[in-house]
């Protein structure tokens, strides 16, 4: 996999659900400049909001107060969506998708993101990081 990435869009939120729409213009845009189809963008904006909610709701918690770093990456085989939040690391072994046939409320973002990327992994948070959460969706599955 070739390693030279251009960054499409970078955006600093407050880890608040009343951001999130700034954090789907955002990945709406750079998915449109990479030449995603609009039913591609629409899954790809879903799998991004649904993992932005998961750090507001996991990563910092009811006491919030922190921010998501979002940056959206072409390269020549991806588009590439980075999420580094500042809360403490979390227990990565812990974060598994519930049983799709559980009905109850919430607890589907995993499901939805494995479905609609092609891989999702956190990498090792640098500086005064505490989670990094990338997500790639490879160029040829979203393009018409």
């Amino acid at each position: 996999m070739s390693r030279r990435r251009e960054r499409l869009a970078r955006l600093r939120i407050p880890a608040r659900a009343d951001q999130l729409r700034r954090a789907r213009a955002v990945v709406r845009e750079a998915a449109r400049v990479a030449g995603c189809s609009p039913e591609s963008i629409d899954l790809i904006v879903l799998a991004v909001d649904e993992a932005c909610a998961n750090v507001i709701r996991h990563a910092y918690g009811p006491e919030g107060g922190g921010d998501i770093v979002l940056e959206v990456f072409r390269t020549p085989e991806d588009l590439c969506v980075r999420l580094t939040d500042f809360a403490d690391p979390i227990d990565k072994s812990s974060i598994k998708p519930r049983d799709v046939d559980e009905v109850r409320p919430g607890g589907l973002g995993v499901h939805l993101i494995r479905e609609i990327m092609d891989s999702f992994e956190f990498l090792e948070p640098i500086g005064t990081a505490g989670n990094v959460l990338e997500m790639r969706k490879r160029l040829s599955a979203c393009r018409p």
